[in-house]
Order: C-alpha cells, then sequence, then structure tokens
C-alpha cells in the first residue's frame, strides 16, 4: 500500500471527507488527491497536520508496527 492509499483508508475511517481534512490541515484537496493518485509525495510536515487532524500517529499512516 502506497503511502497516499493509506491515507486514503484513514480518511475514510475516521468519517471525516478530504476536503474536511485539508481545510482543518491548512492542505490543498488537491494536495492529498495528488498524493492518493501517486502524482506527488506528502512532506514530513504535511503528514503530522493530517495525522494531528485524523487524532491518529504517523505510525498509524504508514502501518507500522513497533515492536516490544
Amino acid at each position: 500500500m502506497t503511502i497516499g492509499e493509506a491515507i486514503k483508508k484513514k480518511i475514510t475511517e475516521s468519517g471525516k471527507t478530504i476536503p474536511q481534512v485539508a481545510t482543518k490541515a491548512r492542505i490543498s484537496p488537491q494536495t492529498i488527491y495528488c498524493w492518493i493518485w501517486g502524482t506527488a509525495e506528502p512532506s514530513l510536515y504535511s503528514l503530522i497536520r493530517v495525522a494531528d487532524v485524523l487524532g491518529i500517529t504517523l505510525d498509524d499512516i504508514v502501518g507500522r508496527k513497533v515492536k516490544q
């Protein structure tokens, strides 16, 4: 799964729309769509803002599991 696909999945799971998340994260919806389509990659700063809006961590977005 690409980072864009993961972001789309997390937005869908949150019950929010892409425009809602984009507005709250101060990112254009077109930018998020570009991530989803794979025509652009998000910066770390943008990923953090999206994660904050969704109330999740970066690990949640990328599917990282911390080994104990």
